[in-house]
This record gives C-alpha cells, structure tokens and sequence, in this order.
C-alpha cells in the first residue's frame, strides 16, 4: 500500500492554491492543483485502477506532438481533492523512460474487457513511502475530466505483427470425456484475432468434413516482447472458408466459447494481447508518417 502523499505533507502547492486569488487563467505560476473538476464516473473508474495498481501503457508526446517513448507503469494514487493521479516511472524492457514535468503523455489501461484512455501533464516528480519504509518515486499527473471510453476491446481484430507472434493448435472436441482415440493437436496459421474469436489458416485436408457449429479444443500462445500468455479454452466453428484469395490453406473463423473459473481473466488475456498490437500498428504507422 502506498500513501497517497509524499515525504512529509501535502504538496506546498495544494495549500496555496486554496488561499490564491485567481486573476486569469493565463497565469503560469497558478499550480495544475484542482483546476479540472473529475465526473463521477471517470473518478469512480480511477478509484478501482488505483485500487488495483492496474498496469497501463503509457505514451510520451514531444514537442511536436509527436509519439516518443513508451513503456508501461502502474497507477498509484487518486486524489479528488487535488484532482491527481500518481503513477510509478515508466519504464521498457527494464529501463527507466525519461519523462517529466511538463511532459503530455497518454494513458492506455484495459480492464474488463474495455480501453479506456486519457492524455494529460505531468505536473512533478514525486516522492512516496511504502509501508515498509521504502521510497519510491513517482510522476503525479493532472486529472481528466473524463475518460475516453473505447469500445468494447473484444470486437477489435488484429493481424498479429512480427513483435508479437502468434500461434495456435487446435482439434476437434471430442464429446466423451474418455476417448482414447482423441486426435493429436493440429499446427495453424493465425490469420487474425480478436477477444471474441479467431481466425485460423488450416491445412485444407483438414477441412473436409468442417461446418459451421462444430466445436474446436484451441491451445494459443500469444507473445509480446516481456510475456507469453498461453491460453487453453475452446471455440465454435462459426465459418468456412475452402481457399480465402487463392490461399493454398483453408480459413476457420472461430468464436470462442471460454469454459473457466475465471472466463473474463482468458478474454482478457486475449484483448491485453490485441491492444499491445494495435499500440504498435499504430506506432509504427506514425513513425512512417514522419
């Protein structure tokens, strides 16, 4: 748990700001302190990522308005009062991202199934305690007023890109728990995936004999640069496609049909996946756009 407030006391700014005359909203010494007033919903929202530590990625604008860095970190701390968000230093494959007061930044954070994103500025580099004495240092952002709320992640579709492979095996289910003649795990190609489901590129010997609403056992790793994600759940056959373009494959598209204890925890996995990727598609294009 770590405290909501620095070393000591509240930011010295805080307190100014209750006692400050506010002449124009132009005067650059005025503190970012309170400033935006947060909607119930977005500091409900930011309450529970707070509570959680939630892991999010974060981008960083240059002067340009550009893309720079980016890298992942935690949300820390919400504070309503001092409209403020605290998250840990930014950081990629173990380094530290430069990022500072000043700074505009975005938020991405997946959770439950749903993005949701904000930009905002950092206001300082801070300073907080663990309980166990630790100190930890700290970027202390200025709130949103909202949330954007992107659509439902599950619906989003993606090729995966070559820094984040995919792959995928797959048999038809067998209905009787004990077969002993249960076929061997089959290789494919994934041709797209999104929370909802997939699509695979299957050798077309395979596909005689496949229709529509028949059920698949799907063992997926799905990879990004720090993880690999290897998922185990089931889908129904929802399309067949003989030889998409002129592809020497057969195409499956599948829906998944999640059987587990914790079933929003694999889609999750799946969508936590298909952002990464979009993050970087996205990226990618913009630095190509320069």
């Amino acid at each position: 748990m770590i405290r909501p407030f620095p070393l000591g006391t509240m930011p010295s700014c805080v307190g100014r700001e209750r006692n400050r005359t506010v002449e124009s909203p132009g005067n650059l010494d005025m503190p970012l302190f309170g400033r935006k007033t947060v909607s119930a919903k977005c500091a409900a929202l930011l309450t529970a990522f707070a509570d959680e530590n939630i892991v999010v990625e974060l981008e960083q604008f240059d002067t340009d308005g550009r893309v720079g860095a980016s890298g992942k970190t935690r949300i820390r701390t919400f504070d309503r009062v001092t409209s403020t968000v605290t998250i840990d230093l930014p950081s990629k494959a173990g380094r530290t991202i430069a990022v500072g007061p000043g700074d505009t930044v975005r938020i991405f954070i997946i959770r439950a199934g749903q993005v949701h994103k904000f930009e905002s500025v950092v206001i300082e580099r801070d300073q907080v305690r663990t309980v166990t004495g630790q100190v930890v240092p700290m970027l202390r952002l200025e709130c949103p007023e909202n949330l954007e709320n992107g659509n439902r992640r599950r619906h989003f579709r993606v090729t995966p890109i070559s820094t984040a492979p995919a792959s995928c095996q797959w048999r038809v289910a067998s209905r009787d728990r004990e077969a002993k003649n249960l076929r061997a795990l089959e290789k494919s190609i994934v041709q797209d995936i999104s929370g909802r489901g997939i699509a695979l590129l299957i050798d077309p010997k395979f596909a005689e004999g496949m229709e529509e609403g028949r059920l698949l056992e799907l063992q997926l790793k799905l990879n990004t640069p720090n993880n690999t994600e290897s998922i185990v759940t089931k889908g129904i056959i929802r399309r067949v496609v003989a030889s998409p373009d002129g592809i020497k494959n057969a195409l499956l598209g599948i829906e998944f049909m999640v059987e587990s204890r914790d079933p929003d925890a694999c889609i999750e996995q799946v969508v936590s996946y298909v952002t990464f990727c979009q993050i970087e598609i996205a990226r990618n294009q913009r630095e190509r756009e320069q």
